[in-house]
């Protein structure tokens, strides 16, 4: 059963022979439910540390990672602005679904460990392969951007830190490793 609205009218006599609150009963009412609520009290707290909180954020966006940041945060915007909101939401809702799906623990008790023709049988599963192919493009896109980026961009420029892999040792290749199959063949064997 529906309730009955309540009126907004405030009985007469209420307000001192006033129909309806003036300005000056609603800011009374307002400033109590601030004081209530303790909104007063974050304000006044927040008003208090600004200065040092503006501090810290202003030499956290001066350092080199808040540079960065900042710089990152905007390419990712940028970015965003090219993909069209439908194919986003898409994404997301079957990004949700699969991560749903993935966490259920049906999910890991449905495909026991294929062993070696079940490997086989799977190779030859069109239905499979259908809904992996989406992936597969996605990742061969990806590898190409990246790879056309690695091409077109010069070296690290002047007084821009090295690579911390660029120049370091490798570690000695052992015999049987399995790198090099003609490096198995001259390996001794060990007794």
């Amino acid at each position: 059963m529906a309730q009955a609205i309540k009126s907004d009218r405030v009985p007469a006599g209420a307000l001192g022979g006033k129909t309806a609150p003036d300005a000056h009963d609603e800011l009374a009412r307002l400033i109590d439910n601030l004081h209530r609520r303790q909104i007063f009290r974050l304000l006044n707290d927040a008003l208090e540390s600004l200065p040092e909180t503006s501090r810290l954020i202003a030499g956290e966006l001066e350092s080199e990672g808040g540079v960065r940041g900042g710089a990152n945060l905007f390419v990712l915007l940028r970015t965003l602005g090219r993909v069209p909101p439908e194919d986003l939401q898409r994404w997301l809702d079957a990004a949700a679904r699969g991560i749903s799906a993935a966490s259920r623990e049906e999910a890991r008790e449905a495909y026991p460990a294929p062993g070696v023709l079940g490997v086989k049988d799977l190779l030859h599963d069109e239905a499979l392969w259908h809904s992996l192919s989406p992936l597969l493009e996605g990742l061969k896109a990806f590898t190409g951007e990246l790879q056309a980026a690695a091409d077109s961009s010069p070296g690290p420029a002047e007084g821009s830190r090295p690579d911390p892999e660029e120049g370091a040792d490798l570690p000695p290749r052992r015999a049987g490793s399995g790198r090099d199959p003609q490096e198995q063949e001259e390996s001794p064997h060990r007794e």
